[in-house]
């Protein structure tokens, strides 16, 4: 199905600022392909309308999604369990990545917090061995989101709050 751009340009390319057809006044406007400009116009305009409904419809289901990312937000190691255990590998993908980004969140915080001085505990490694870490993870997130996207699996890709 053809994008918004797509069919503006085609609604441009067949009209001009008075609304007439560019070649004719519709009378024999055959489009090269054999449609008439004036039917690709209808189409085109009917597209519009049907996308139309289509983001109203998504913006009802924003509140719900708005649920679901607060829970999200809030998700901890062991909210992962019943996913891992699913039968469905897209369903233990989504545990796998959810873990790694909620370790990934947690590094992060800790590093901050080390280079701020507000670390709550002594440690012997190196910063640097936990932003090597840090990255790391965040290249695995990122190709974790990408097989995602290959895959068509939906990840709740929001920011997690770390306890």
């Amino acid at each position: 199905m053809p994008d918004r751009e797509k069919v503006i340009n085609s609604i441009k390319g067949c009209l001009n600022i008075d609304g007439y057809c560019n070649d004719c006044d519709y009378d024999g406007c055959v489009f090269e392909y054999g449609f008439c400009k004036k039917d690709l116009l209808a189409d085109a305009l009917e597209l519009l309308k049907e996308q139309g409904e289509r983001v109203g419809k998504l913006t009802e289901d924003q509140s719900t999604n708005r649920q679901i990312k607060k829970e999200e937000q809030n998700m901890e190691l062991k909210d992962t369990v019943e996913l891992m255990l699913s039968e469905d590998w897209k369903e233990r993908f989504v545990a796998e990545y959810l873990q790694t980004k909620i370790r990934y969140e947690k590094l992060h915080w800790m590093i901050i917090k080390r280079e701020t001085g507000r670390q709550e505990f002594n440690t012997p490694i190196p910063l640097e061995s936990w932003k090597t870490q840090a990255n790391l993870m965040g290249r695995y997130l990122y190709e974790l989101e990408k097989q995602a996207a290959i895959h068509g699996i939906e990840l709740p890709i929001t920011s997690l709050k770390v306890k």
